[in-house]
């Protein structure tokens, strides 16, 4: 297909897609399209896949058909990690125009003139270095992802990530550099780091301590977010430095699994809960109010009661200010998908839920705690006469406020909490 149209575009899975799609779309509208609603009629609409668990792989099935039912004169472009590992199953869809790989997507316009009836299939081959973007992210009008990592090496037993993405690669360090300056410029007053692992970054020597302490130092830049970071990763240094500047915004999300050491070894993961306890009290310490997040994931084959009860346990122990809750699903080609005694479906469903009304509890914990304080910040949204934004240790928040301060820093006073989000004033 050639020259501008309708785009539709919906996004699965973890920040770093989220990321990405927001760059496809900023480079179409560049290109004169006209981004349209989800489900709206359009000449071509784009599906961004996550394969991470079962559930996601039928999201994406179920996505892809409403897509081919909303716009069947148009063309259907598949990209990501489910169109990555499932390409058989994407092309067996009636309607879809072309299927990219991980990394394909990249190059998504080079394919666009070369549609036709049948599908175009480009999966990822072997990738052995970091592949750059000329397309740029923002999240909002007023923060922008940079990705300066992607792939990943740990190869956790229940994870299909690796295969998905590929291993570990960081981004060049000075063209991280120049984007985040570009962005700068642009008026983005915070950018969120992301990266699939984002703690393993190395380029020439470089790592992310590095990389945080280049990107601080760039004029005009108010704020840094880090998206997810494993806890072992995470050294004495690097607690220093998050504890000091000023600009990194006093929030973590921390991927957790499980609060269980027994469960944390038959996962493959490189930590034990006496380590991950010792890292928490530390940022608590050095950062008060500091938000922590994790991912939590229920069911692993041979997880027992106990093993459960130990990680629910932990859980309130640590006192995260968020969960995000997975049911093990099995992976294909993973070690976890061979082990033995997997656990029936039905106790998963009664274990996310138990966790979700404990996440629920914890999110309104945290936030009852902020009632009386004030904070910077930073506005993101207007409607209705209130400002709508996220505080600096990452709690959604209401005041009372006009549209031109949208993409403002002001002081605000908290004044109440309802449902884990905050209602405040500005001073």
């Amino acid at each position: 297909m050639n020259g501008a149209g309708k785009l539709a575009l919906y996004t699965l899975g973890c920040k770093l897609n989220q990321a990405e799609s927001d760059a496809l779309k900023q480079e179409f509208e560049l290109r004169g399209w006209e981004i349209v609603p989800w489900r709206s009629p359009a000449d071509l609409t784009i599906i961004n896949t996550c394969t991470v668990t079962n559930q996601a792989d039928a999201k994406s099935r179920n996505i892809i058909r409403q897509a081919v039912a909303s716009s069947p004169k148009g063309k259907i472009a598949v990209i990501g990690c489910f169109a990555q590992l499932n390409s058989k199953a994407v092309e067996a869809i009636p309607g879809v125009h072309l299927i990219l790989g991980t990394h394909e997507k990249n190059r998504l316009f080079d394919y666009l003139p070369h549609l036709k009836e049948k599908p175009l299939i480009v999966l990822d081959q072997a990738v052995s270095q970091y592949e750059e973007s000329s397309f740029t992210s923002s999240s909002s009008r007023t923060r922008a992802f940079l990705k300066i990592q992607d792939g990943c090496d740990y190869h956790c037993r229940y994870c299909i990530i690796p295969q998905a993405r590929g291993p570990a690669l960081s981004r060049s360090f000075e063209s991280s550099l120049t984007e985040a300056a570009k962005l700068v410029q642009q008026g983005y007053k915070e950018l969120i780091l992301t990266g699939i692992n984002l703690g393993t970054y190395s380029y020439q020597g470089k790592k992310l301590l590095d990389i945080l302490r280049e990107l601080t130092q760039i004029e005009g830049l108010e704020r840094l977010r880090i998206s997810s970071v494993e806890i072992n990763t995470i050294d004495d240094e690097m607690l220093n430095f998050l504890s000091e500047n000023h600009k990194i915004m006093p929030h973590l999300h921390l991927p957790l699994q499980s609060g269980c050491d027994a469960t944390l070894q038959r996962m493959g993961r490189r930590y034990s809960t006496a380590l991950f306890r010792e890292k928490i009290e530390t940022l608590r310490r050095k950062i008060p109010d500091i938000g922590l997040g994790t991912d939590l994931i229920v069911g692993l084959p041979g997880e027992t009661d106990e093993e459960f009860a130990a990680t629910e346990s932990f859980i309130r122990e640590m006192a995260f200010a968020y969960l995000h809750i997975f049911r093990y699903s099995i992976r294909k080609n993973t070690a976890a998908a061979t082990m033995p005694d997997q656990i029936d479906e039905r106790v998963k469903k009664d274990r996310a839920a138990r966790m979700k009304m404990l996440s629920q509890r914890l999110r309104t914990a945290f936030a009852e705690k902020m009632i009386g304080k004030s904070m910077d910040i930073l506005w993101e949204e207007a409607k209705n006469g209130h400002l709508s934004g996220w505080t600096p240790n990452y709690i959604r928040i209401q005041a009372p406020g006009a549209e031109d301060l949208i993409n403002t820093i002001q002081k605000t006073s908290i004044k109440s909490a309802r449902n884990g989000q905050l209602w405040g004033e500005l001073i």
